[in-house]
């Protein structure tokens, strides 16, 4: 379906959706339709940051899911064991939650949101592999994760690391997009490249970074990019759509510059 704003036709919605004319309304048609959204945070996509400035703005309305035993993950989350997804959104949107947002996967919530509802960052794989690389080498991670202890202890390499299942194409497992789906991928409410935005996030102060250094070889990207090729071509497309105004109209008013809202400057690439 194309849209009004010139998106790029090699995306398609499967559901019509009425769009407004180009840089019209003060609100998205996205956050009318949908008053509960799901944004899944892929680690190390300024996801943390982003966090930050959700909690401060929507404060009890922003609704997190980190998992059962995580001091952030609301209340209704903590006792989730044997509720259905839709009893669970229910619970939230009577608390007045606006967006649920955690580390999570869209297909553990695919029966409570439609796809239409889900907003998500994505980051360059490589990119991605390294900075998630470096925050265990530098902060560790939960004892029981073999993963994060592994690079704690220097018993991963960088290599080994990108080849680990649990980081293999890890952007589109959690998203649930597969080779197959990456045709629909416009039935997304709202996905957003980190690097390569019309507009970037302009934070006072970065959350969450690595601070450990550490040398990457070229045969270490060469096997990121080995093990992520499904993320490439997400990443890829979804960049693609941004350049060609896909979803810039569907940017919810949460995300611009207004009042207490984020703050965002013109981005550009070095020597650009």
């Amino acid at each position: 379906m194309a849209s009004a704003c010139g998106a790029w036709s090699g995306i398609t919605r499967a559901t019509p959706v009425h769009e407004p004319a180009c840089g019209g309304g003060a609100e998205s048609e996205f956050l009318r339709e949908y008053p509960l959204k799901l944004f899944v945070h892929i680690p190390k996509t300024a996801g943390t940051s982003l966090r930050h400035r959700l909690e401060a703005n929507l404060g009890s309305r922003l609704a997190c899911d980190y998992g059962p035993d995580h001091p952030l993950t609301h209340p209704e989350l903590k006792a989730s064991a044997g509720r259905a997804q839709g009893e669970l959104r229910d619970a939230l949107e009577r608390a007045g939650v606006s967006v649920l947002y955690g580390h999570t996967r869209y297909p553990l919530w695919n029966e409570a949101f439609s796809t239409g509802e889900v907003m998500s960052i994505l980051r360059h794989p490589v990119d991605r592999c390294i900075s998630h690389y470096q925050h265990f080498l530098s902060h560790g991670g939960a004892p029981e994760d073999p993963l994060a202890t592994g690079v704690a202890t220097g018993q991963l390499t960088l290599q080994e690391f990108a080849a680990a299942v649990q980081q293999r194409n890890l952007q589109a497992h959690q998203l649930g997009i597969t080779e197959a789906s990456l045709g629909s991928l416009g039935d997304f409410g709202l996905l957003m490249t980190s690097e390569d935005l019309s507009f970037r996030l302009e934070l006072g102060e970065r959350r969450n970074r690595g601070r450990r250094s550490f040398s990457v070889t070229s045969g270490d990207i060469d096997a990121i990019l080995e093990n992520n090729a499904l993320d490439m071509k997400l990443y890829e497309l979804v960049r693609q759509a941004w350049r060609e105004g896909y979803w810039a109209w569907a940017v919810p008013e949460m995300l611009r510059p207004s009042g207490r809202w984020f703050r965002w400057r013109h981005f550009r690439r070095r020597g650009g």
